[in-house]
């Protein structure tokens, strides 16, 4: 057996933390070629500014937090595409939900947030006008939204796909609003809304963009990304 030894004083000068070796920009390419989801997650382990990387760089995220936890969210994880809030935050208050929007709104396009009772037309209102990017977002069972949610939608080339079912306070003047304003609405799903039927819109002579389908009963597939 060979034994062999090593004066520390010929090493000490020689190690150096890998994070003063690699910049921020030098480990972002290492952690997106981590095509496994638990890697990644193991990646973030390393330390606290691991962490901070591996947060920002997430793409999807699915939690089920309260409003205290949703503002400690804003901070990490600023560039989403996807967020699922669905049924899990009940108990989520409007400021954090604007604070959150604010944060992700120049990236996020899929947003599921049904079954959040406590959201209100004034969370909705700044998803709308601050998320330029939107293609889908799922406010189902949201019974606070009222038809004022509407009014500063902001006006961009992608298509939007927007679910509003069992929302029982908004009526056919919202929908109106949203006809008007959205001319790049593709799909709306107003099933179980109590105060909007097809025979009432047509009344009212509201007209909606050719390319957008509206759900009254079931008579249609959702769009994949709702699936």
């Amino acid at each position: 057996m060979i034994s062999i030894s090593i004066d520390a004083d010929d090493v000490s000068g020689s190690i150096i933390c890998i994070n003063d070796a690699l910049t921020d920009v030098e480990l972002r390419p290492i952690l997106a070629r981590l095509e496994n989801e638990k890697d990644k997650e193991i990646f973030g382990l390393v330390c606290k500014k691991w962490l901070w990387l591996q947060s920002t760089e997430r793409k999807k995220l699915a939690a089920r937090a309260g409003t205290h936890m949703l503002r400690r969210m804003v901070d990490r994880f600023t560039r989403l595409v996807e967020l699922d809030l669905a049924h899990g935050c009940k108990d989520v208050a409007d400021d954090a939900m604007k604070l959150l929007a604010t944060a992700c709104r120049s990236n996020v396009k899929n947003s599921r947030m049904d079954w959040c009772p406590n959201i209100s037309h004034s969370s909705l209102s700044c998803i709308l006008s601050q998320c330029r990017n939107l293609e889908a977002l799922d406010i189902g069972c949201c019974e606070e939204v009222i038809d004022a949610a509407f009014q500063l939608i902001s006006s961009k080339e992608t298509g939007l796909s927007l679910k509003v079912n069992n929302c029982p306070k908004i009526t056919v003047a919202g929908i109106g609003v949203l006809a008007g304003k959205c001319t790049y609405l593709e799909y709306l799903d107003v099933r179980s809304c109590p105060h909007i039927a097809k025979a009432g819109l047509d009344e009212a002579g509201f007209c909606f963009p050719e390319c957008c389908e509206v759900n009254f009963n079931d008579s249609m597939n959702e769009p994949v990304m709702f699936l």
